[in-house]
């Protein structure tokens, strides 16, 4: 009898198949909205990279979504309405073509992401002409042409006057006249007819900073003046005028060191 069962089981089996699923909807699946046999989401099989915008190069797709959920490259999920552009980067990223990946404001010829330093200006850009010297870099290389001897003579006033007395010395100067040629300089206090110093030589010790000085002699005190200038553009300058007295009597006239800070224009 258990042996009739068995068989009678077995030839039910192979007598009735199970039928296969039916996978028509996926074959027929349209990019329109809805969810198909086999997709998580609607239109899943469009969004390949998942990032949740659908194939711009799909005719369903582009038919049926508007430009916002559109992907114009679906197969980098970094690529979509939702993103950022990125300029210089040859990537169309928010896949607007109105956002520009560079630009070229002033029509010059040459975009930002071609080396233009300078996109408000017609007259700068790669290769142009570049006047040495006059503070633009119109060939935006880097620098302005030949290297720029900057003069510094003339007068400067200063926005508080040095000031130092003792017996026998006074400082007092709130103006100053620079000559400057080549690596020298000269720097003369404008003070009253006893003050010192009056004549400091010295020379630059950079492109932008000299040291000048100058002794002084006075009986058995002597005056030494050393003035240090730092140049923070061409027309302001800011240091120290050093004073070191050195001789027998420069105790007894109450004359001690000092560094008097100042600051310059022109």
């Amino acid at each position: 009898m258990r042996l009739a069962v068995l068989l009678l089981l077995a030839y039910s089996l192979t007598a009735c198949p199970t039928t296969p699923r039916d996978d028509d909807d996926a074959a027929d699946s349209n990019c329109d909205g809805e969810q198909d046999l086999g997709e998580f989401y609607a239109d899943e099989s469009y969004d390949a990279d998942a990032d949740g915008f659908f194939d711009a190069d799909d005719p369903g797709c582009a038919e049926f979504y508007d430009a916002a959920q559109l992907d114009c490259d679906d197969t980098n999920d970094l690529i979509n309405p939702d993103e950022a552009e990125t300029e210089c980067n040859d990537v169309d990223d928010d896949c607007d073509a109105d956002t520009a990946d560079s630009s070229d404001l002033d029509a010059d010829g040459f975009t930002t992401c071609e080396g233009d330093c300078n996109d408000a200006s017609q007259l700068v850009y790669p290769g142009a002409p570049d006047e040495d010297c006059n503070g633009v870099d119109e060939d935006c290389n880097g620098d302005d042409g030949e290297p720029c001897d900057t003069n510094y003579s003339g007068d400067w006033t200063l926005t508080s006057a040095v000031t130092y007395a003792c017996t026998g010395w006074e400082v007092d100067f709130a103006a100053m006249t620079l000559n400057h040629v080549g690596d020298d300089i000269a720097v003369s206090p404008d003070g009253c007819g006893s003050c010192a110093p009056t004549n400091l030589q010295g020379s630059f010790n950079s492109d932008t900073q000299f040291v000048a000085g100058q002794t002084v002699p006075s009986g058995n005190c002597n005056a030494e003046f050393s003035m240090l200038g730092t140049f923070t553009n061409t027309d302001s300058v800011f240091g120290n005028l050093s004073i070191n007295f050195t001789g027998s009597d420069c105790g007894t006239n109450g004359c001690v060191g000092q560094v008097l800070s100042y600051e310059a224009t022109r």
